[in-house]
């Protein structure tokens, strides 16, 4: 993964830090291949209003494209209910960001019909949705409940924006500043936010405002914007339905590009077992 900031003519020098080799290759290659490093985080990228491309899913899109080199993602419908019928038995071996043990009990758990579900099934995973609870009490409640609300629960990032816009009655932008102050450990704003939740909901008692406070606190760990989800999502059903429907190509593009979490032998199996000739 990386991230593109975009300047109208080149880097300013006050921006600047250094040059740096980005060829991971053979060693005689090492220095051949350079790029520029800018000092600026992506928060301060944002507050000086530049523009920012982040670059994700490099491993899972090399393998699509070595799959087919003119997949076009928005091709894809979405709606093949012999993909999702993978996932939710838990046939998520060889497919990028979505192979772990983690992601296979989720999948098996939550028995993902949508899109949508296979991006919530992603940002569960992150540590600051698993935290408190949350994934157990959401995947509790996905099947048992008459309907599951995703707005009790801060899944994403957006969610944690939109609960705190909604309680102290402020825009969105305001509010991601009360996010970001829990994501960054910014005393002085968490404290802030406090006092005016308290007195924006008087009628709420101290222990749900506990509750809600400890729930935002998970943010300084690390969690997904729905956007990267979405995208994620994406990648990982292209990824299921090539296996399914192009089982060798998809093993032989596997075995170049996805670094398994699992013993590399399971691959090659897998592989074998597709037809593909691994020598």
């Amino acid at each position: 993964c990386g991230g593109i900031v975009i300047f109208k003519d080149k880097v300013p020098d006050e921006y600047f830090l250094q040059d740096f080799s980005i060829y991971k290759g053979a060693e005689k290659y090492r220095n051949t291949v350079r790029g520029t490093q800018i000092h600026l985080n992506k928060d301060e990228v944002d507050e000086k209003m530049l523009i920012k491309i982040d670059i994700l899913s490099n491993n899972g899109l090399s393998q699509c494209i070595e799959i087919d080199k003119d997949v076009k993602i928005d091709e894809f419908t979405f709606d093949d209910p012999v993909v999702y019928k993978c996932l939710e038995d838990g046939d998520n071996l060889g497919i990028t960001y979505a192979e772990s043990r983690g992601m296979n009990k989720i999948f098996t758990l939550m028995k993902p019909k949508s899109l949508e579900d296979i991006a919530v099934a992603l940002a569960l995973i992150r540590p600051a949705a698993a935290k408190n609870g949350q994934k157990f009490n959401y995947l509790k409640n996905f099947h048992g409940a008459i309907e599951c609300d995703q707005r009790d629960y801060i899944i994403y990032d957006d969610d944690a924006i939109e609960f705190i816009a909604k309680s102290l009655k402020i825009t969105l932008s305001e509010a991601d500043q009360y996010r970001k102050a829990f994501a960054k450990q910014k005393w002085h704003l968490k404290s802030e936010f406090r006092e005016r939740l308290v007195k924006a909901k008087p009628d709420w008692d101290t222990e749900k405002i506990d509750l809600i406070y400890s729930q935002l606190e998970c943010l300084q760990e690390y969690s997904f914007c729905k956007s990267h989800a979405y995208s994620y999502a994406m990648l990982v059903y292209i990824l299921c339905y090539f296996k399914i429907y192009k089982s060798k190509d998809f093993w032989r593009a596997t075995l170049k590009h996805c670094n398994t979490s699992y013993r590399k032998w399971t691959h090659y199996r897998a592989a074998i077992c597709a037809g593909v000739n691994i020598n």
